[in-house]
């Protein structure tokens, strides 16, 4: 019996990486290095569709009922540390990342995910050897947060928030904290409880506040209860300087634009490239986007680092997407110079483009003398046939004659000539 036992405890040591496809080249024979040999002494001729059943996870389980939780440990121990060895020879393979050790966990992860998904029943003992192997680095906290997709990993960050002091609520590894990771992983419960012990809701260190990570996450509910925690609506990203409302242009959510301009943000602040949010929208052709900004109150005469206003910048970008259109339908293009973006991208950004400047057009405090591209729109209405166009070019002119008519040119009159004294 103690010999068959150890006899299916040795197969499985061999069978699980197999299923967690992480680790294909330890098949029985194949096992390479002394060290392996060590640890996997038996050699079982198993073929890969021997050994990955189609239903893994009722593999796992029933091995699970066969062996004690003692050796089930053993095992998710190797694994696991089969996993980190796998993943550190694959990034010394290329040029290896600082401070290799901090992102060997990201480098497992997924698969860790996928190893307590299986089985609730392994998620203690795969959290228990985690902290073991991470102690020098990461917090359990951060961990469990981590994974807080799965329910058991949100329970149990519930439960040791409880206990943890600020600075592990606040440790920041690889410049994320364990806040930034629950919300990363789109965990409201998670999020909740790292709060609501004390993790700070604008942290310092951190490479990415946590309201920008909601954001990128396009998690509503998120964004939502940190900015009525208190997160800086207008805190700037350390590299780009981007701010939340320029990130949630870049993601296209309107939701999240109407949001954070409910709560505050400024759409007047410049990120690295000289651009205000108004200015993201036309580099990204999203009309919604203008228009909201626009009802908002955001600057139409705002400028780039060039001196070029924003009407100006829409207009020209408008004569490109014309031009970029024109050209493709005339199929002008070659093997060795093809273009970026297919037809219907082209014309996609062409219609929207041609709504961005019509909104500035109509807007009223625009300054629409500084239009100086109307023959242009002209002649490339007439090449692509576009009526809306001719239209759109006969509002400008009409409103530049109406301020004419309203601002009229002071006339001339006679020279005055001074008097001459008797000096």
């Amino acid at each position: 019996m103690t010999k068959r036992f150890y006899a299916v405890t040795a197969r499985f040591l061999l069978i699980l990486p197999l299923v967690m496809g992480t680790v294909p080249y330890l098949t029985g024979s194949e096992v390479k290095s002394q060290d392996q040999q060590q640890v996997f002494p038996c050699s079982f001729n198993l073929s890969l569709e021997e050994t990955k059943t189609n239903d893994a996870a009722l593999f796992l389980t029933t091995m699970g009922q066969v062996l004690p939780s003692e050796i089930i440990q053993t095992i998710l121990r190797v694994h696991l540390e089969l996993l980190l060895d796998h993943v550190r020879k694959q990034q010394l393979t290329g040029q290896p990342p600082e401070n290799l050790d901090l992102w060997l966990w990201h480098g497992i992860r997924n698969e860790v995910l996928s190893l307590i998904e299986l089985d609730p029943l392994f998620f203690p003992l795969v959290m228990e050897e985690l902290g073991t192997l991470f102690k020098e680095t990461y917090s359990l906290l951060h961990l469990a947060a981590d994974l807080s997709t799965f329910p058991p990993a949100y329970r149990l960050v519930e439960k040791l928030c409880k206990k943890a002091s600020s600075a592990v609520l606040n440790k920041v590894v690889l410049g994320e904290n364990p806040l930034i990771a629950a919300i990363s992983n789109n965990s409201f419960i998670a999020t909740k409880s790292i709060i609501e012990a004390g993790a700070l809701v604008n942290p310092l260190e951190t490479k990415r506040s946590p309201l920008l990570h909601s954001i990128r996450a396009e998690d509503y509910l998120l964004t939502v209860y940190l900015l009525q925690k208190y997160a800086d609506v207008n805190e700037q990203t350390k590299g780009t300087k981007n701010t939340p409302l320029h990130k949630a242009i870049y993601t296209k959510n309107y939701w999240l634009q109407s949001l954070l301009l409910d709560y505050g943000a400024n759409p007047e602040i410049i990120n690295n490239n000289k651009q205000t949010p108004l200015l993201s929208t036309i580099e990204i052709a999203d009309s919604t986007a203008t228009k909201i900004l626009l009802e908002r109150w955001a600057n139409p005469n705002c400028k780039n680092s060039l001196g070029d206003s924003a009407i100006a910048i829409a207009g020209k970008a408008l004569v490109q997407a014309a031009l970029l259109k024109k050209m493709m339908l005339r199929k002008l293009t070659t093997p060795s110079a093809p273009y970026l973006m297919s037809l219907e991208e082209a014309e996609i950004r062409y219609e929207e483009l041609k709504k961005i400047f019509q909104l500035f057009v109509e807007c009223p405090h625009i300054a629409i003398e500084s239009i100086t591209i109307e023959e242009s729109l002209k002649k490339h209405s007439a090449d692509l046939n576009d009526h809306s166009l001719t239209v759109l070019v006969n509002s400008i002119e009409e409103r530049k004659k109406k301020n004419q008519q309203k601002c009229p040119s002071p006339k001339k009159g006679p020279a005055k000539t001074s008097r001459k004294g008797p000096y």
